[in-house]
């Protein structure tokens, strides 16, 4: 694909009026009069305004060579199968590059495509013809369309991951089948890839691949065919050397990307540019086939691995992890020999995030189109529990600032010893709009992780998050690898309660779901209820924990985990899949939705019916069975009842009590590749969804309205501030059992943190939080005008980021309800 020509544009932050100004601009080392800037701004105009409306465009190269690969390769081992097919899709897939980018090679087939990956296909994918919401989001060749539709969707069907999971749950798990479709407690996430890991980059910008299949190979060597362990040796085999197929293609797929390189500096007319190809060309040679040796060829190494990542099992959240503290080395080499300045190295790393946001996942629905939420932490604390900011901490808030697009994702981690300077650099970045990055509370998480998940000390001090916000262990910085299957479905909090209150019938679709535990009628006093609810959540639990089980069986029967094995250290040591238990640490999370409206239920039956009797069961029931039609005076108190968010112990400690009821099930199962049930509180667009597939509830809630994001108050708390949000938050959520990751979104106006010592007090308030014990905290600011201007004028808004639960979207290209919901979060000031 050819270069594309385009003109130097003005930067965005000049374009967008916000407030550039501060420590962290201070102290910047890349300005708009830079070559370098310049040259950074105009690729990312480019990336804008490339298609009208914003839309992606859709190609369809991955999915006939892989689909191709299958064809050919019946009654091969699944792992030598799916190898075969990554080694085909990289030698064949196109190669492109955008004018002025220092970086090779994508996550597509060129830049600003979106791969479409039949492994993962959407649920909702048309089989014929087109549909209204393919055509929302993507611009493409019908002809094209016409032909994967007739040729290649034909052979997977009956053979996505969602069909394997519906046969197995179906056929061998009929009463969990049976909860999972008449209850509608929660959304399984079974048709996507493997997402939310962090990939072992280290070792191979250390050894390069060649490295590490040599590594392998001494593995193959130590296979014992005479002494067998049972089948395990023999399937060790056939995984290591799909490991080898698949680390050979990464090697191809580079030296195409240096051919290519080559091609253009040959035909380039301009001196400065054809060095620069030319010098590409070199180091694609070189990298990742052997060890990284500068900045420049250590970032080209870890855009491969991670663009291979994406492409290969799907661009979703596939965190970068500690990177300012495993990629510091090479530069820091660089700087001190003098082989490059800060200037380059900056310029270089934003071509890194530029590169990032060239491709995305092919997604459809609700919450689409998005970025791929692939996170990269930093600073935190060291093994030793010292803090350990660096240089390259501020040269990522600098990357960000400039580019400023919705990838990657940042998270600062924060502690009791994080610098001041570093606090309000971040909370300067923050105030330019879009949601990034969001912080993370250190001495929270390492603590859940050493005392629930059972992690060593060393290693939960590297965690890196993942996803939303979901931690794992980072293999970069100790070896030590987490499958952790973060997304287990969303979980509705909410529904166990309503179907206590329904004797187990989901009033929805009238089916006897839950369990009989009783009408509401016999319930004489609050823990009677709770009982029941109790009953209702152990089933939903017990029912969603087979389901997930299933889930991993799928993916090990009928997906091995190629390149994850090949990605990450314990794998290439035993052989044994990455969703098998081949990682360290092992565990499956699912997520909780609507903390809020659940407890805020409670708080409201407890108030109204047994505390001050206001009213009576059969009273409610009728009001929640018309949808509080006649009914205003009653919904009225219901709303006045105490509710989670304003800082009243009474009603938070609601919310604890489902959530302790919650994790105390949950934790108590095992999941099937050998580790545990953790829980985390994290909605993404999820609580529409199940807000959607719930009745009238005794918060005041209508039939059909959103649950509570996250872990934000609902929409009927009566605000005391972002403090008592903060505070809330903090005392109803142990943070003991939220390893999987917890989301609390605030929104602030621009006006409310404009000084600087707005910004002091925004730091205090952060603080304040993380030590009174909260998790994470994710800010967006942006008015209220801007929302709506952008809604009636979205093509002056194409860079308006926001945040969507854990992930960071374009505005304007989200469905008119998910902005409207965004809109309707209250804007709070410091």
């Amino acid at each position: 694909m050819e270069e594309q020509k385009k003109d130097i544009f003005t930067p965005w932050w000049t374009e967008r009026n916000v407030p550039w100004r501060g420590n962290l601009f201070e102290g910047m080392i890349l300005s708009e009069e830079d070559t370098g800037e310049k040259r950074i701004q105009k690729i990312r105009k480019g990336m804008l305004t490339r298609y009208k409306s914003g839309k992606r465009r859709l190609s369809f190269q991955w999915a006939r060579s892989v689909t191709h690969s299958y064809m050919q390769t019946e009654g091969r081992h699944p792992a030598i199968r799916r190898a075969l097919s990554i080694k085909k899709g990289l030698h064949e897939i196109s190669i492109g590059l955008t004018e002025g980018q220092l970086l090779m090679g994508g996550a597509s087939c060129g830049p600003h495509y979106v791969d479409f990956n039949p492994h993962f296909p959407a649920l909702d994918f048309p089989r014929k013809g087109s549909c209204e919401e393919l055509d929302r989001i993507y611009v493409y060749d019908k002809t094209e369309l016409e032909a994967f539709q007739r040729d290649i969707l034909p052979f997977w069907e009956n053979k996505g991951r969602m069909d394997y999971f519906c046969m197995e749950m179906s056929e061998n798990y009929q009463e969990a089948w049976k909860y999972l479709n008449d209850s509608q407690c929660y959304i399984p996430t079974v048709g996507g890839p493997l997402a939310h890991t962090i990939q072992d980059y280290k070792t191979v910008l250390q050894k390069g691949m060649l490295g590490v299949i040599a590594d392998i190979r001494e593995q193959i060597k130590s296979l014992d065919m005479t002494h067998p362990d049972g089948m395990k040796t023999l399937e060790r085999r056939n995984q290591y050397e799909a490991m080898i197929i698949a680390g050979e293609a990464m090697i191809d797929y580079a030296q195409r990307n240096a051919d290519y390189a080559q091609k253009l500096a040959d035909a380039e007319p301009e001196d400065k540019r054809r060095t620069e190809l030319v010098e590409m060309a070199r180091i694609c040679k070189k990298v990742p086939a052997y060890p990284a040796e500068s900045w420049w060829e250590a970032l080209q190494c870890f855009h491969f691995l991670r663009a291979a990542t994406a492409l290969i099992e799907g661009m979703d959240s596939h965190s970068a992890g500690r990177f300012d503290q495993y990629m510091l080395p090479w530069l820091q080499n660089d700087l001190e020999n003098g082989t490059i300045t800060r200037k380059k190295a900056q310029e270089l790393l934003e071509c890194l995030f530029l590169k990032w946001n060239e491709s995305t996942a092919f997604t459809m629905g609700l919450g689409c189109p998005r970025g791929n939420n692939d996170k990269i932490n930093i600073s935190g604390m060291d093994e030793l529990g010292r803090d350990c900011t660096n240089e390259l901490s501020f040269m990522l808030l600098e990357a960000h600032a400039h580019v400023h697009l919705t990838d990657p994702a940042l998270s600062v981690r924060v502690h009791h010893k994080t610098p001041e300077k570093l606090l309000i650099c971040t909370l300067e970045l923050l105030r330019l709009g879009g949601g990034l990055p969001l912080l993370l509370n250190d001495d929270a998480i390492v603590a859940g992780m050493t005392a629930n998940c059972q992690v060593e000390l060393k290693d939960a001090r590297n965690y890196g998050d993942v996803g939303c916000q979901e931690n794992v262990t980072d293999p970069n910085m100790t070896g030590a690898d987490t499958s952790g299957r973060q997304n287990g479905g969303f979980f509705s909090l909410v529904k166990p309660i309503e179907l206590a209150l329904w004797n187990g019938i989901n009033p929805q679709n009238g089916r006897q779901a839950g369990p009989k535990t009783g009408d509401v009628q016999s319930f004489l006093s609050m823990e009677a209820f709770m009982e029941a609810v109790g009953r209702q959540m152990e089933y939903a639990v017990e029912m969603n924990v087979i389901a997930n089980n299933v889930n991993d069986y799928v993916f090990t029967a009928y997906y091995p985990s190629v390149w994850h094995n090949l990605m990450h250290p314990t794998p290439r040591r035993t052989g044994i899949d990455f969703v098998a238990g081949g990682a360290k640490y092992n565990w499956t999370g699912p997520l909780g939705i609507g903390l809020a409206t659940a407890g805020d239920i409670l708080a409201a039956v407890d108030t109204l019916i047994f505390k001050q009797k206001e009213t009576a069961w059969p009273v409610l029931m009728e009001a929640l069975k018309n949808n509080w039609t006649g009914y205003e005076a009653l919904r009225q108190k219901c709303i006045q009842a105490p509710k989670y968010g304003c800082d009243d112990p009474y009603a938070d400690n609601w919310s604890k009590r489902i959530l302790d009821m919650w994790f105390s099930s949950l934790e108590s199962y095992g999941t099937a590749h050998g580790g545990h049930f953790i829980g985390g509180l994290i909605s993404m667009d999820s609580y529409i969804t199940l807000g959607h597939q719930t009745g009238a509830t005794p918060d005041g809630r209508r039939a059909g309205e959103h649950l509570s994001d996250s872990v934000a108050p609902s929409r009927y708390s009566d605000s005391r501030g972002i403090t008592a949000r903060h505070f809330s938050a903090a005392r109803a959520i142990d943070t003991y059992h939220t390893t999987n990751g917890v989301t609390f979104n605030q929104r602030f106006s621009m006006t409310t943190v404009n000084t600087s010592r707005d910004i002091a007090k925004w730091a205090d308030l952060v603080r304040t939080y993380m030590d009174a014990g909260g998790q994470q905290i994710q800010y967006l600011v942006v008015s209220a005008e801007d929302l709506k201007e952008a809604q009636k004028n979205p093509d002056e808004y194409r860079d308006l980021l926001v945040r969507v639960g854990g992930y960071s979207a374009v505005f304007v290209d989200l469905t008119k309800e998910l902005q409207d919901s965004i809109m309707a979060r209250e804007e709070l000031a410091v």
